[in-house]
């Protein structure tokens, strides 16, 4: 994982701690883009969730 994606993951609220493991355990490498599109794409479900 790239410094930026972990000073990114590490950052983040304890909401995304699923998201944090997913991205961390994953076999295939996420590039920042695919961090960022699950980070918001995880957001807005928990937008959804809170409407």
């Amino acid at each position: 994982m790239e410094e930026q994606q972990y000073n990114l993951l590490n950052g983040l609220p304890l909401e995304f701690d699923h998201v944090v493991s997913i991205i961390s355990t994953s076999i295939v490498p996420f590039n920042l883009q695919g961090v960022k599109t699950a980070l918001l794409d995880a957001e807005a479900r928990q937008q959804g969730y809170l409407s």
